[in-house]
């Protein structure tokens, strides 16, 4: 299932409860409970442990779990029930939020009577990265190459181009990438082609190659810059990366032409 479509999903909350029977129930006044949290890709784990000064029996205390996070930009709390503790007077209960995209603070809360703690967990949702072919300059003989001749030629490669992460649905084999390449100079550069479609392997990288960067070298001593702004979008979920390479054709000296022969 692709991520737009996870979207419209409910999330998928499974609870690992260890629990005990019976016991007494919560004292607001004097309980306390500590809470943690853990995460692993999309999932969170958060466990509640409640303590007693007054107690030593704390198995079967309830304890009510919640989470809150961003959800369509409204911030929204999602109930996910009360469960008792174990003769420790501990409970974990594992849960994934809904889908998004980029990184969110879930807010988990966990209570018990009048008793509540909260915990924050940083959570990474779907990404999508660029890392563009690298900045490169080439330089000509300068003093012994006279101007005019073969220019500048970069064949722009980058095995991780682009890479999307979906911790929520792991869909990530076969994205069509498009690739637009943009190309800034004043120097008479070009590059072919100025599209191209890629797609992700099973990892969710996709590579870039094919893209040919001509640039003339000067004609006297300095360099001929060509900028290439990248953009890339993903046509399954609608991400978009941006990046951008310079690109230079150096001439380290003037031209001197060679001394004419005398007879």
């Amino acid at each position: 299932m692709k991520l737009k479509m996870l979207f419209k999903s409910i999330a998928i909350m499974s609870l690992f409860i260890f629990s005990g029977c019976g016991g007494s129930g919560s004292d607001g006044l004097n309980g306390a409970i500590e809470l943690t949290t853990d995460v692993q890709g999309a999932n969170v784990t958060a466990t509640a442990t409640y303590t007693n000064p007054t107690k030593t029996n704390l198995i079967g205390v309830p304890i009510t779990f919640s989470f809150q996070q961003s959800i369509n930009g409204v911030t929204t709390t999602v109930d996910m029930g009360t469960f008792n503790t174990n003769n420790s007077g501990s409970i974990a209960v594992n849960f994934t939020p809904y889908p998004f995209i980029g990184t969110q603070d879930i807010v988990v809360q966990a209570s018990s009577g009048n008793v509540t703690n909260y915990s924050v967990v940083t959570v990474t949702g779907a990404t999508f990265k660029l890392t563009p072919p690298v900045d490169t300059e080439l330089s000509a003989a300068g003093a012994t190459t006279a101007p005019g001749g073969a220019p500048a030629t970069f064949a722009l490669n980058a095995p991780t181009f682009a890479t999307i992460t979906d911790p929520f649905s792991g869909d990530v084999l076969n994205h069509p990438i498009i690739v637009t390449a943009t190309l800034t100079s004043s120097s008479g550069a070009t590059i072919t082609p100025t599209s191209q479609t890629i797609y992700t392997d099973t990892a969710g990288v996709a590579s870039l190659s094919g893209f040919i960067v001509t640039i003339p070298y000067p004609d006297t001593t300095g360099s001929n810059v060509a900028v290439i702004s990248w953009q890339a979008t993903d046509q399954f979920t609608g991400l978009t990366a941006t990046g951008s390479t310079t690109l230079k054709a150096t001439r380290s000296a003037d031209y001197v032409p060679p001394a004419p022969v005398v007879p």
